[in-house]
């Protein structure tokens, strides 16, 4: 009979791990209040408590890839709570701005990652340049954005409801969308795939469930929650100024059956996008969408706004009370320690690999800050239409018979427009560009799956051939560290490729979110409401 003995742990287990918990929770704590970028402090501790540094962890290897595997639960909380606050509506109305910022987001570090193929790598059998192949990986690791630090962001910059934060959640997992498409694609052409299938299945995956989701919702998973809302709804009187169990469940699905069901959809959805080969992230993000669109549009029709009335969000509701304690004191900060985990720090400061590294990151910090240029694009937008109607107003006003047919609230409107032009929106698309920046787990994800496809590699070596390759000692590059495991060719360059992307993935992680948090705190300091506005067709204007 196969079983597993308890054994008790000892204090070599217990002392490292419950100092580990303990100490990410305080140094969140404390980043978040002072730069709103908790998660740089437990980036840190993972690299801490991880193996990059001397070869030697706190933690030893089976409990890392046990942190990983429950961080990652909790990037798929975090995805699927961005689903679950996003206003559909509102994204729908700023579905151009949003397209239009993802669009930047994408092209800006795709172009600028090219640069990468001037840098020249040397090695002691020879030196040469990376491929376009390798450039082009490269871009797709920085196209990423961390959805984890944007939500985290947003949260504390309490954006999630806004326009802003609709726009820069929208943005962002619109990015990593085709991020997860493209580097499937990527690494099908660098194990020399040439089935048009295999490379174009990942998007064809992703494509198709969005669009099988959204078909269902409206003829299946609405018609199972309304059946549930009739079996499970209470309809006794109670005290409505009761924030608790009795107010919960009145004429509406309780929180606790509302979890069993959310959880389900999130569990359905994950198993379907893993199964098809799709993006789980945009999975667990299409669950939380379905979970607030079925939930409200049931209850609803029953209660006749009930909750608008009350100013009572119960998806929202539900999802603090169940997810948010585990997700804020375990998985998230488990999440972000596991980046910590896999940042080769150790090697990662010859001088040759810091200057390249710190160069390719400044490009791709400014190629991700220029997300914020849509904000810009959309004031001069909101000028041009503001000057050109109070130039219309000032010829009608020239014209006798056409002062009758100015309103007071037209003139009022007139003066104040002209007294009070629009600012530029430089603190704001600031705060947009910066909260972009952070890659985080995805960025490294994928430069971690360019290597191990072996795409990193020359264009071509300085005083060696192809027959001068094959010739290499291989035992001398495996004894000298610097050949990784599961590759069969010369990897010294394909290492140093590899560690000048964790060099931009590091520092667009660490500075964004510190970018993002001054700029929230300044914006806050000034006394300023933050909120931003955003042009949209037919002159409909949301802040």
């Amino acid at each position: 009979m196969a079983y597993l003995p308890y054994v008790e742990p000892g204090l070599e287990i217990i002392l490292p791990l419950s100092t580990f918990i303990f100490i990410l929770n305080i140094t969140r704590d404390v980043l978040d209040n002072f730069l709103y970028c908790g998660l740089i402090g437990e980036v840190f501790i993972g690299i801490l408590y991880g193996m990059p540094i001397t070869g030697t962890s706190w933690l030893n290897i089976e409990m890392q890839e046990t942190i990983q595997y429950l961080g990652y639960l909790g990037l798929i909380c975090l995805v699927f709570e961005g689903g679950l606050i996003t206003d559909l509506k509102m994204l729908r109305e700023t579905i151009w701005v949003t397209l239009s910022a993802a669009a930047i987001g994408i092209l800006m570090p795709m172009a600028l990652s090219f640069s990468i193929m001037g840098m020249k790598f040397d090695t002691v059998e020879g030196s040469g340049y990376p491929t376009a192949l390798a450039a082009f990986s490269a871009g797709v690791s920085l196209c990423s954005t961390s959805l984890g630090s944007t939500f985290i962001i947003l949260s504390s910059a309490n954006l999630q409801k806004t326009p802003t934060g609709t726009l820069i959640a929208g943005a962002a997992m619109i990015d990593d969308i085709l991020v997860l498409v493209m580097v499937k694609i990527v690494t099908a052409l660098g194990q020399g795939q040439s089935n048009p299938w295999r490379i174009a299945r990942p998007a064809i995956s992703s494509l198709s469930l969005v669009l099988v989701t959204f078909l269902l919702v409206p003829f299946l998973i609405k018609p199972i929650y309304k059946t549930f809302h009739s079996i499970f709804a209470n309809q006794k009187d109670v005290n409505r100024g009761t924030f608790g169990e009795s107010y919960d469940t009145e004429k509406g699905i309780s929180r606790h059956m509302g979890f069993i069901l959310s959880t389900l959809i999130l569990i359905l959805l994950v198993t379907i996008a893993a199964c098809i080969e799709g993006s789980i992230l945009l999975s667990a993000f299409l669950a939380g969408a379905i979970v607030r669109y079925t939930w409200q549009s049931t209850e609803l029709d029953v209660e006749m706004n009930m909750d608008m009335e009350m100013e009572i969000d119960r998806p929202t509701f539900m999802f603090e009370e169940y997810y948010k304690p585990i997700m804020d004191h375990i998985l998230v900060p488990f999440f972000f320690a596991s980046i910590g985990f896999s940042i080769p720090i150790s090697e990662m400061f010859s001088p040759s690999i810091i200057y390249k590294g710190i160069f390719y990151a400044l490009l791709m910090f400014l190629a991700k800050a220029s997300v914020g240029l849509i904000l810009y694009m959309n004031f001069l937008i909101q000028k041009f239409t503001t000057q050109k109607s109070h130039s219309q107003i000032q010829i009608q006003i020239q014209h006798p018979e056409s002062q009758l047919e100015i309103s007071q609230h037209e003139t009022g409107t007139s003066n104040t427009s002209t007294n009070n032009p629009p600012k530029p929106p430089h603190l704001d698309a600031l705060i947009v560009g910066s909260t972009m920046i952070a890659r985080g787990g995805f960025g490294f994800l994928v430069a971690s799956e360019a290597q191990s496809s072996g795409i990193l590699s020359l264009h071509r070596y300085h005083g060696l051939d192809s027959k001068d390759l094959g010739r290499i000692d291989v035992q001398s590059l495996q004894s000298s560290g610097r050949f990784k495991r599961g590759l069969e060719n010369l990897n010294v360059v394909e290492d140093q490729v590899f560690l000048v992307i964790i060099w931009a993935l590091v520092l667009c992680t660490i500075l964004g979110p510190v970018v993002a948090g001054v700029a929230v705190r300044r914006k806050k300091l000034t006394g300023e409401i933050l909120k931003l506005t955003i042009v949209l067709p037919r002159h409909y204007h949301i802040t």
